[in-house]
Protein backbone atom coordinates (compact mmCIF):
# COMPACT_ATOMS: atom_id res chain seq x y z
CA UNK A 1 0.00 0.00 0.00
CA UNK A 2 1.75 3.58 -1.13
CA UNK A 3 1.69 5.96 1.69
CA UNK A 4 -0.87 8.76 0.43
CA UNK A 5 -3.40 4.94 0.21
CA UNK A 6 -2.21 4.54 3.43
CA UNK A 7 -2.86 8.09 5.17
CA UNK A 8 -5.93 8.48 2.86
CA UNK A 9 -7.31 5.01 4.79
CA UNK A 10 -6.16 5.41 8.35
CA UNK A 11 -8.49 8.17 9.85
CA UNK A 12 -11.27 5.73 8.38
CA UNK A 13 -9.74 2.99 10.47
CA UNK A 14 -9.05 4.73 13.46
CA UNK A 15 -12.65 6.50 13.60
CA UNK A 16 -14.40 2.82 12.96
CA UNK A 17 -12.28 1.90 15.89
CA UNK A 18 -13.44 4.36 18.35
CA UNK A 19 -17.10 4.02 16.84
CA UNK A 20 -17.03 0.25 18.02
CA UNK A 21 -14.93 0.93 21.19
CA UNK A 22 -17.96 3.65 22.43
CA UNK A 23 -20.73 1.48 21.18
CA UNK A 24 -19.60 -1.53 23.56
CA UNK A 25 -18.96 1.26 26.20
CA UNK A 26 -22.24 2.40 25.37
CA UNK A 27 -24.22 -0.96 25.62
CA UNK A 28 -22.03 -2.20 29.16
CA UNK A 29 -23.97 1.48 30.17
CA UNK A 30 -27.16 0.59 29.80
CA UNK A 31 -26.83 -3.11 30.80
CA UNK A 32 -25.10 -1.97 33.89
CA UNK A 33 -27.68 0.73 34.31
CA UNK A 34 -25.08 3.41 35.36
CA UNK A 35 -24.36 6.28 33.63
CA UNK A 36 -21.69 9.30 34.46
CA UNK A 37 -18.75 9.38 33.35
CA UNK A 38 -18.74 5.85 31.56
CA UNK A 39 -21.14 7.35 29.00
CA UNK A 40 -19.78 10.48 28.71
CA UNK A 41 -16.63 8.92 27.87
CA UNK A 42 -18.47 6.84 25.34
CA UNK A 43 -19.86 9.83 23.61
CA UNK A 44 -17.08 11.32 23.42
CA UNK A 45 -14.77 8.37 22.18
CA UNK A 46 -17.88 8.73 18.92
CA UNK A 47 -17.40 11.96 18.27
CA UNK A 48 -13.84 11.73 17.67
CA UNK A 49 -13.92 8.84 16.10
CA UNK A 50 -16.55 10.30 13.40
CA UNK A 51 -14.31 13.78 13.65
CA UNK A 52 -11.04 12.11 12.92
CA UNK A 53 -13.18 9.87 10.20
CA UNK A 54 -14.70 12.87 8.65
CA UNK A 55 -11.53 15.12 8.65
CA UNK A 56 -9.30 11.96 6.82
CA UNK A 57 -12.34 11.63 4.20
CA UNK A 58 -12.09 15.91 3.87
CA UNK A 59 -8.26 16.36 3.89
CA UNK A 60 -6.46 13.42 1.85
CA UNK A 61 -6.69 12.86 -1.65
CA UNK A 62 -7.87 9.55 -2.99
CA UNK A 63 -5.08 7.13 -4.12
CA UNK A 64 -7.03 7.75 -7.79
CA UNK A 65 -6.56 11.08 -7.49
CA UNK A 66 -3.01 11.08 -6.41
CA UNK A 67 -2.24 8.56 -9.49
CA UNK A 68 -4.05 10.67 -11.87
CA UNK A 69 -2.38 14.27 -10.53
CA UNK A 70 0.80 12.31 -10.79
CA UNK A 71 0.15 10.31 -14.28
CA UNK A 72 -1.08 14.00 -15.42
CA UNK A 73 2.66 15.65 -14.88
CA UNK A 74 4.70 12.57 -16.30
CA UNK A 75 2.80 12.07 -19.02
CA UNK A 76 0.93 15.34 -20.77
CA UNK A 77 2.06 15.52 -23.83
CA UNK A 78 3.75 19.53 -25.10
CA UNK A 79 1.08 20.20 -26.86
CA UNK A 80 -1.36 20.24 -24.25
CA UNK A 81 0.81 22.48 -21.89
CA UNK A 82 -0.10 26.30 -22.28
CA UNK A 83 2.84 27.28 -19.89
CA UNK A 84 4.78 26.53 -16.59
CA UNK A 85 4.97 29.08 -13.99
CA UNK A 86 8.12 29.59 -11.21
CA UNK A 87 6.92 30.92 -8.12
CA UNK A 88 8.85 31.07 -5.03
CA UNK A 89 6.25 29.47 -3.07
CA UNK A 90 4.58 30.01 0.57
CA UNK A 91 6.16 32.35 2.87
CA UNK A 92 9.36 30.59 4.73
CA UNK A 93 10.14 28.44 2.05
CA UNK A 94 13.84 27.12 1.88
CA UNK A 95 15.70 28.95 -0.32
CA UNK A 96 13.05 29.70 -3.26
CA UNK A 97 14.99 30.25 -6.73
CA UNK A 98 12.86 33.11 -7.82
CA UNK A 99 11.36 36.26 -5.35
CA UNK A 100 8.82 36.48 -8.37
CA UNK A 101 6.75 34.27 -10.59
CA UNK A 102 8.79 33.58 -13.87
CA UNK A 103 6.72 31.80 -16.85
CA UNK A 104 8.30 29.58 -19.31
CA UNK A 105 5.93 29.26 -22.24
CA UNK A 106 8.49 28.23 -24.98
CA UNK A 107 7.23 25.62 -27.08
CA UNK A 108 10.87 24.01 -27.21
CA UNK A 109 11.71 24.31 -23.35
CA UNK A 110 8.09 22.95 -22.51
CA UNK A 111 8.77 19.93 -24.49
CA UNK A 112 12.31 19.45 -22.81
CA UNK A 113 10.87 19.64 -19.30
CA UNK A 114 7.97 17.48 -20.39
CA UNK A 115 10.92 15.13 -21.72
CA UNK A 116 12.57 15.13 -18.57
CA UNK A 117 9.18 14.80 -16.32
CA UNK A 118 8.44 11.58 -18.89
CA UNK A 119 11.74 10.01 -17.67
CA UNK A 120 11.27 10.75 -14.34
CA UNK A 121 11.32 7.63 -11.84
CA UNK A 122 9.87 7.25 -8.23
CA UNK A 123 12.21 7.66 -5.30
CA UNK A 124 12.79 8.54 -1.42
CA UNK A 125 14.54 11.47 -1.09
CA UNK A 126 17.26 11.38 1.91
CA UNK A 127 19.50 14.48 0.98
CA UNK A 128 17.92 16.73 3.45
CA UNK A 129 19.15 19.99 2.80
CA UNK A 130 18.44 21.29 -1.35
CA UNK A 131 20.13 23.73 -3.13
CA UNK A 132 17.30 25.80 -3.56
CA UNK A 133 12.95 25.20 -3.73
CA UNK A 134 11.03 26.30 -6.66
CA UNK A 135 7.71 25.73 -6.75
CA UNK A 136 5.89 24.83 -10.60
CA UNK A 137 2.83 25.27 -11.55
CA UNK A 138 1.94 23.34 -14.75
CA UNK A 139 -1.27 25.27 -16.76
CA UNK A 140 -2.74 22.49 -19.19
CA UNK A 141 -5.68 23.37 -21.16
CA UNK A 142 -7.78 21.93 -18.85
CA UNK A 143 -6.30 22.55 -15.02
CA UNK A 144 -2.87 23.21 -13.06
CA UNK A 145 -1.31 20.78 -11.69
CA UNK A 146 1.41 21.90 -8.71
CA UNK A 147 5.06 20.26 -7.99
CA UNK A 148 8.05 21.17 -6.24
CA UNK A 149 11.52 20.96 -7.78
CA UNK A 150 14.51 20.50 -5.16
CA UNK A 151 17.82 19.21 -6.18
CA UNK A 152 20.36 18.20 -4.42
CA UNK A 153 23.94 19.94 -2.89
CA UNK A 154 25.34 16.61 -4.06
CA UNK A 155 24.67 15.79 -7.32
CA UNK A 156 24.46 11.59 -7.06
CA UNK A 157 21.35 12.54 -5.30
CA UNK A 158 19.87 14.33 -8.32
CA UNK A 159 16.81 16.85 -8.95
CA UNK A 160 13.48 15.89 -7.04
CA UNK A 161 10.43 16.44 -8.01
CA UNK A 162 7.65 16.64 -5.07
CA UNK A 163 4.00 16.52 -6.68
CA UNK A 164 1.70 17.95 -4.05
CA UNK A 165 -2.36 18.53 -4.00
CA UNK A 166 -2.90 21.56 -5.12
CA UNK A 167 -1.21 24.77 -5.76
CA UNK A 168 -0.93 26.06 -2.05
CA UNK A 169 0.96 22.57 -1.47
CA UNK A 170 -0.91 20.61 0.80
CA UNK A 171 -0.42 16.71 0.60
CA UNK A 172 2.73 15.24 -0.68
CA UNK A 173 1.69 12.88 -3.31
CA UNK A 174 5.20 11.30 -4.17
CA UNK A 175 8.82 12.20 -4.99
CA UNK A 176 10.50 11.57 -8.60
CA UNK A 177 13.79 11.95 -9.49
CA UNK A 178 13.89 14.46 -12.79
CA UNK A 179 17.89 15.49 -13.17
CA UNK A 180 18.26 18.19 -15.69
CA UNK A 181 14.92 19.69 -14.49
CA UNK A 182 16.98 22.01 -12.29
CA UNK A 183 19.23 23.42 -15.53
CA UNK A 184 16.05 24.45 -17.20
CA UNK A 185 14.94 26.30 -14.09
CA UNK A 186 17.68 28.17 -13.65
CA UNK A 187 18.21 29.17 -17.05
CA UNK A 188 14.91 30.72 -16.79
CA UNK A 189 15.40 32.39 -13.60
CA UNK A 190 18.38 33.86 -14.60
CA UNK A 191 17.27 35.33 -17.65
CA UNK A 192 14.52 37.21 -16.08
CA UNK A 193 17.25 38.04 -14.25
CA UNK A 194 19.29 39.70 -16.26
CA UNK A 195 16.13 41.49 -18.46
CA UNK A 196 15.64 42.92 -15.05
CA UNK A 197 18.87 44.10 -14.15
CA UNK A 198 19.18 45.57 -18.29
Amino acid sequence: MSKVAFFYFLPLIIGAILLVVSLMLLKRVSRDGTRGNLGCFAFALMVAGGVVALAGLITAPTPWERQRRIDAILKTPPDRIEHFVITAGRPGTYKPLVKSPVMIDDLAQIKRITEILHAAKPITPDDPSPKWTAHVHMITDKETFTFIVTPAHDPRNGTIVTVTSSASGGWNLGSLRADGLEKILEDAASAVGKRRTD
